[in-house]
């Protein structure tokens, strides 16, 4: 899954927990998944050893290529918060509120055994007070309500989307104002 922790101009994004958006889910149990399958008998030593190194060199590149794959995504997500901040900090500002939710539009697709992220659009969904009035804005009809994508010829390409959380950075003189609102009044 691509970074989505991005930060710009005191605005800090996150994607939204699991435990945010739904009620927490138990397990079935049972053992733990076993990699006995995963052993082989050994063969020659010179053809498993260049094997092992052939191996070393793809898996180093298609690690490589999907961190630069996954980055392409964040930088997007990144731009988008530098364009929008102005924006974002007067609603804040305005209403009073410090966490805003963000919901970014992806499409991901398999490639030569690689998932490629390839970058669709970003949406302010709104603003709230705290963290627990989030409810308000990620609704169960817009989490799991039909969803309007463009399916693409091929199908090939699968569409996801992620939801962010975003919350301003107090000011000093903000966290002292809320700092004498909580502490008791002197006697």
């Amino acid at each position: 899954m691509p970074n989505f922790n991005v930060s710009w101009g005191g605005l800090f994004l996150r994607p939204a927990l699991q435990s945010e958006l739904l009620p927490e889910v138990k397990g079935l149990g049972g053992r733990p998944q076993t990699f006995d399958y995963m052993q082989y008998r050994s063969g020659p030593r010179q053809v498993g050893a260049r094997n092992a190194t052939g191996g070393g060199v793809a898996a180093v590149v298609q690690a490589a290529s999907l961190a630069l794959n996954e980055r392409a995504l964040t930088v997007a997500l990144s731009r988008w918060l530098r364009q929008n901040h102005s924006k974002i900090s007067d609603t804040l500002f305005e209403k009073r509120h410090d966490v805003f939710v963000v919901q970014v539009n992806y499409t991901t697709a398999k490639s030569m055994g690689n998932t490629v992220y390839m970058g669709g659009t970003t949406h302010l969904l709104g603003t709230v007070p705290t963290h627990d009035d989030i409810k308000e804005i990620l609704t169960d009809t817009l989490l799991y309500g039909p969803q309007s994508f463009a399916t693409p010829l091929n199908r090939s390409h699968s569409p996801q989307r992620a939801f962010l959380i975003g919350q301003r950075q107090k000011s000093v003189g903000e966290m002292l104002e809320i700092w004498r609102n909580q502490s008791p009044a002197p006697r």
